[in-house]
């Protein structure tokens, strides 16, 4: 499959300095790499890394998310390593401060460089796939409330006191989709906010009971709210 691709803007400095790392500090870069276990967030990878590379956290969160990037890019495009790895030099050749336009050495260089990180599948492969996985629905949550307020129900004579009130509760709902935000509100009595405790703490007992039965397998359950 023919791919054509451009280098984001903020991709140049982290690819510039993929090309330009010491063979002895890259090396240890991709050591560190290849030791850390899959998560589903980044600043994990970062701190997995601490006190292992010559890289700043910003560089290497800069890497990181490059790195997750050619992997996405080579599961979307449905290419080999190699196909990918060339689109990428030529695509960089293109970005004058790389310098790689009038030297094939750097390009050579920076083509197995690249190779070599898209073989960090136990981790770096991992990781890109997870949340790929962890992202791949509708609408993701990202907060939520219930507001409760009191209504009063009025007789004939509204300048009479309330014959009664109705306690109200609305679940509002914050969620990421493809193109921008959504809320959503759905209205509760009691009897809906127990239905929903039963039903929330039924989800949680069921996992905790897959990450239980899991644990003698040495396959580690990934979470956004893992230490």
């Amino acid at each position: 499959m023919a791919i054509r691709l451009k280098i984001p803007e903020r991709d140049h400095k982290p690819l510039g300095r993929v090309a330009a790392l010491p063979d002895g500090d890259l090396d240890a870069l991709l050591r560190a790499l290849a030791e850390c276990q899959p998560s589903l967030r980044r600043r994990d990878l970062v701190r997995q890394l601490a006190g292992k590379t010559i890289l700043s956290e910003g560089e290497l969160t800069a890497l990181l998310r490059l790195f997750l990037t050619l992997f996405n890019l080579r599961e979307d495009y449905h290419v080999a390593t190699e196909v990918l790895v060339e689109e990428i030099c030529r695509a960089a050749t293109a970005v004058e401060e790389l310098g790689l336009k009038s030297d094939q050495e750097k390009r050579e260089r920076l083509k197995a460089r690249l190779t070599r990180v898209l073989s960090l599948e136990r981790s770096l492969g991992a990781t890109a796939k997870a949340l790929s996985v962890a992202f791949e629905h509708k609408y993701l949550l990202h907060q939520a409330r219930i507001v409760t307020d009191l209504r009063p129900i009025f007789g004939a004579n509204a300048s009479e006191p309330p014959a009664a009130f109705v306690v109200s509760h609305v679940l509002c709902l914050e969620c990421h989709k493809d193109k921008g935000e959504e809320e959503l509100f759905v209205a509760l009595d009691s009897a809906d906010l127990s239905r929903l405790a039963d039903v929330v703490k039924r989800a949680q007992q069921k996992d905790e009971a897959l990450s239980r039965s899991i644990a003698p397998c040495g396959i580690k359950v990934l979470s956004f709210d893992e230490d």
